[in-house]
């Protein structure tokens, strides 16, 4: 997962940001019906454990407009590069974690409703089931067993499918546009580079986001994409943003020492071919461009990781 968690976190922790996200992908009947005004988040996370490194969840609420009564918004953000095809299942057991905590904390004579949104943001998109329904077997041919099992459907904004226009369209301050487009694309690094141009506007106004903000954007693209592309758009930060020339200078300070890099892409590489066998063309690269934190957790998973793959999957 690296800081993908944190990452999204950052750009959609607060009600005022994460409402512009919810406007962009809740059906219209929902949209009229809940005040995103006064969205609020509450605390908490419903994540199982052992999938914490897989999924990051916010949960917001809204009144509605004509009873005033909340309905619940969670959000989910899925790291995998794979969809998750089980997800309308696991979001079936988050959902019910927050009902056993509302009847835990609060007195209530009925549930509230609770509208799941997963974000995911996988090279290859969404091609999962979107409900339960999907995944339960038997159900087309025989439909008198659809009344005895949950009908819970997801919303999904995936990522990958949105073009340039769509993300900058989105009703978002700067660095939220940027937070998507960065988990878009950082870590296709190619497609990174050839598109910057296309975001410019977005670059501009650069200039008025919080240093702090700014920074750990760059951190996260230097982790995944490379030297090369952090460095590419640090330049193009200061050729359209110039009042952000000192900041990026002290950017390329924080960037991590090559020789460590060196040394822990070199480690890598041969534990990887002695256990797994020659490397092919696609694992080289991915030790070429990884950073020393994405390389270091890739030797922690190394001695149990079943393959290539999941060794480098995060």
């Amino acid at each position: 997962m690296g800081d993908h968690d944190g990452l999204f976190k950052l750009g959609f922790g607060e009600a005022i940001h994460a409402a512009g996200e919810l406007r962009s992908v809740l059906p219209p009947a929902i949209l009229d019906a809940i005040a995103l005004e006064e969205l609020e988040r509450v605390a908490g996370s419903f994540v199982d454990e052992d999938l914490a490194q897989r999924h990051t969840d916010l949960l917001f609420r809204a009144p509605r407009r004509d009873t005033g009564e909340p309905l619940y918004l969670y959000v989910l953000i899925e790291h995998q590069s794979e969809p998750d095809r089980w997800m309308p299942m696991r979001v079936l057991g988050y959902v019910l974690r927050i009902w056993e905590t509302l009847l835990r904390d609060e007195v209530l004579r009925h549930l509230p409703p609770i509208v799941p949104l997963v974000v995911h943001h996988g090279a290859s998109g969404w091609s999962a089931p979107r409900s339960l329904h999907d995944l339960v077997h038997g159900l087309d041919e025989l439909p008198a067993l659809r009344p005895f099992v949950p009908a819970l459907h997801l919303i999904i904004d995936d990522l990958v499918t949105a073009s340039d226009a769509d993300l900058q369209a989105r009703p978002l301050a700067p660095f939220q546009q940027l937070v998507l487009w960065f988990l878009r694309d950082v870590r296709r690094p190619e497609r990174f580079v050839t598109g910057l141009h296309a975001w410019d506007s977005l670059v501009r106004a650069l200039e008025a986001v919080d240093d702090s903000l700014l920074l750990t954007a760059l951190q996260y693209l230097r982790e995944f994409a490379g030297p090369g592309p952090f460095e590419v758009f640090r330049r193009r930060i200061i050729d359209l943003a110039p009042s952000q020339e000192n900041l990026m200078i002290s950017a390329a300070q924080f960037d991590f020492d090559r020789g460590v890099e060196k040394g822990l892409r070199g480690t890598l590489a041969t534990l990887l071919a002695q256990r797994f066998g020659p490397l092919d063309d696609e694992t080289q690269a991915w030790i070429a461009r990884a950073a020393a934190p994405r390389l270091e957790r890739a030797l922690a998973r190394l001695l149990t990781a079943p393959t290539v793959t999941a060794v480098l999957d995060e």
